[in-house]
């Protein structure tokens, strides 16, 4: 997963996490479990979760065993016959621009920058914690950010003066990592996820951290209604993602909505 796929620690952190329960509940060794084993498993452990955590579940355990079979350890992969539950595809849910001011005025400066990077730069939780200084250079008249997303996958990111300046007034530096956790050593992107998301819990925002970077994407497309441009900058596997924030734009649907009122009284003249 690591030296083949690229897979990021969290990704495999959270692979062993599900496989470690899914040995402890059907109580055999993994490689003789069967689809009853697995069908158990599914009752006792994913009932009432959502549908997304269901499906990754089923998707990181389906993966083990696609990897057993390769091996020649299993003839067949056992979580093949499993459901997997279908997962709606949701509209984005940018934080407001008075909400992300409100909370950016309440927060420290640590806070506040992980906030304006997600925000005004795109980055997930996991880039956010992964950022070093030397990752922040000057280009030309303005600043980049390479950023390492996805399956270590790099990117560039062009960013504006507000961003740096949210970074230099929590620390700057040459080297290391941008952001520290308690111990001293790196953030992680755990940590990074709760601390925005307490935070935006706390003064009543309807909001997580990655709503954060769905107003970056929302905002990108709006502005520049290029979707190519912005599936590159926010690091999206797939194009049809990135669509989704070009069919989504609440400005569109209020004058969509006024047009065909004013369509409508025209045709009662």
């Amino acid at each position: 997963m690591r030296d083949v796929r690229n897979l990021s620690p969290n990704t495999i952190a959270m692979r062993r996490g599900v496989l470690d329960r899914l040995a402890d509940t059907i109580a055999i060794p993994l490689r003789r479990a069967q689809i009853g084993h697995l069908q158990r498993w599914q009752s006792l452990v994913l009932t009432g979760k959502a549908a997304e955590t269901k499906r990754a579940y089923i998707s990181h355990v389906s993966a083990f065993y696609v990897w057993l079979v390769r091996r020649g350890v299993v003839a067949d992969n056992p979580a093949a016959l499993l459901d997997r539950p279908k997962v709606p595809k949701g509209l984005p849910h940018p934080i407001s621009e008075d909400d992300l001011a409100f909370a950016l005025a309440q927060a420290g400066p640590k806070l506040a920058a992980m906030i304006t990077l997600t925000a005004d730069a795109g980055l997930r939780c996991c880039e956010v914690a992964g950022l070093h200084y030397s990752d922040i250079q000057r280009r030309g008249g303005g600043w980049i950010l390479f950023v390492r997303g996805k399956g270590r996958k790099e990117r560039v990111v062009p960013v504006g003066e507000e961003v740096v300046r949210a970074i230099r007034g929590y620390r700057w530096g040459s080297r290391g990592p941008v952001f520290l956790g308690r111990d001293g050593g790196q953030i992680t992107p755990n940590a990074v996820s709760q601390a925005i998301n307490y935070h935006y819990a706390k003064l009543g925002i309807a909001a997580t951290a990655h709503h954060g970077r769905h107003r970056y994407v929302s905002t990108g497309v709006e502005e520049l209604g290029d979707v190519v441009l912005m599936q590159h900058l926010a690091g999206h596997e797939s194009l049809s993602t990135t669509q989704v924030y070009a069919a989504f734009s609440p400005e569109k649907a209020v004058r969509l909505v006024a047009a065909l009122d004013a369509r409508a009284r025209a045709r009662r003249r």
